[in-house]
């Protein structure tokens, strides 16, 4: 997947977190609703302004959640992906191939 790519899904995946996020704040009664029960003893929310139906807010809140993990999946592929095209930065003498020395400890060089 080309760098532009990866970073546009993750914006947009962004831009739905942030949006189902701000409907969610906006409609926190609905939420609530889903969360708990109002039994007969319970203190019951006056007539006020009519807010969004439970079913909205649980679409809100799977869409949330599904695009967060969309969005920091794609975010580990890309530095994957950044991680496996870059070039190697070890320094030569780190790296064990100075003065005749090779990546494996198990060859013996004769000196």
């Amino acid at each position: 997947m080309p760098y532009e790519v990866g970073v546009a899904i993750v914006l947009a995946a962004l831009l739905v977190v942030f949006a189902t996020f701000a409907y969610l704040l906006v409609n926190a009664r609905a939420l609530m609703a889903l969360f708990r029960r109002v039994s007969d003893g319970e203190i019951r929310p006056g007539p006020g302004r009519r807010h969004s139906s439970k079913r909205g807010a649980a679409i809100a809140l799977v869409l949330h959640f599904v695009a967060w993990a969309v969005a920091g999946l794609t975010w580990l592929f890309l530095l994957a992906d950044i991680r496996a095209t870059a070039p190697d930065s070890t320094p030569l003498e780190n790296s064990g191939i100075v003065d005749g020395e090779t990546g494996s400890r198990l060859v013996r060089s004769d000196r």
